[in-house]
């Protein structure tokens, strides 16, 4: 039996723009909402954000939405 990944109570997207105040791309917003549907790969240049904006925001949007929650980050 398969279960379905909850559902955040605030989208990744939405808590990286609002509540941390982040100006992000289209692309880094695609990034984001689709993270939160299922595994995701990403060609992004060197300084284009991946780390110090993607991956920041979204463990803090998943920290958020489940406390005590834990994730695997390589």
């Amino acid at each position: 039996m398969h279960l379905a990944r909850p559902k955040p109570k605030v989208p990744f997207w939405l808590f990286s723009s609002q509540y941390l105040g982040l100006q992000l791309y289209n692309w880094q917003l695609d990034i984001l909402a689709a993270l939160e549907r299922k595994h995701v790969s990403a060609l992004v240049c060197n300084g284009g954000g991946k780390s110090s904006v993607i991956i920041a925001s979204a463990i803090l949007a998943f920290l958020y939405n489940w406390p005590t929650g834990r994730g695997a980050i390589t």
